[in-house]
């Protein structure tokens, strides 16, 4: 056997976990920034409501101003309530499958390191046959010797081979599963937080703008 082949599949396995492990420890710090920045802004949008909510308190011989300024404050918790929820929504479902990437990748790497050792061993082994056959010929015991434990080097590498070849099949089908979800997941949270600031915002503006009209 020849340990070539297995030799570059160890090598483009490597290549690409050492790849995936980067770029979704990027991910991971970009979406757990994003979510500390989003729970940041709905902190902010908390104070802005508690400051509406303070000048509505201060028009008590004003109660159409007092109303108006209430029900505003109510939209804009309302809005903060969802991006609340947006907010969560990234640490409960992005960020495990990230995170879960670093177990796996490290898994991945114990497997080629083993393999590629098992790919020294039978190189090493089939150069010292080939060694004492050239010195000894191929009928003697010592190099029959050497061969066996060259042919059972072979078979493991190739059993080991074999296994990195599914697992790396397996993490290819799982990475592009996860990316796909995990950016899906983070669309739809998008679309819903946005679909329903539109919704607050407008009732918002318009609990404004009828009684200001009113007035």
């Amino acid at each position: 056997m020849d340990p070539a082949p297995v030799e570059y599949q160890c090598k483009l396995m490597n290549n690409r976990v050492d790849n995936v492990s980067k770029h979704f420890s990027y991910f991971l710090q970009g979406f757990s920034s994003y979510a500390r920045k989003l729970a940041l802004l709905r902190d902010k949008g908390d104070d802005l409501v508690d400051l509406v909510t303070s000048l509505a308190d201060t028009e008590p011989h004003n109660a159409s101003s007092r109303k108006q300024l209430h029900e505003f404050a109510h939209w804009l918790a309302m809005l903060q309530d969802f991006r609340h929820l947006s907010a969560t929504r990234i640490p409960a479902k992005i960020l495990p499958t990230l995170q879960a990437y670093q177990k796996t990748t490290a898994e991945l790497k114990a497997a080629v390191k083993k393999c590629t050792s098992l790919s020294d061993k039978t190189r090493s082994s089939l150069e010292a046959a080939n060694k004492i056959r050239a010195k000894s010929g191929d009928t003697s015991a010592i190099f029959h010797t050497a061969f066996e434990v060259y042919r059972t080097n072979a078979r493991d590498t190739a059993h080991q081979g074999e296994i990195l070849r599914i697992h790396a099949k397996e993490f290819e089908e799982n990475k592009l599963r996860d990316t796909q979800r995990c950016l899906l997941d983070f669309v739809r949270s998008e679309m819903a937080f946005h679909c329903r600031a539109i919704e607050m915002y407008t009732a918002a503006y318009r609990s404004l703008q009828v009684r200001c009209i009113q007035q």
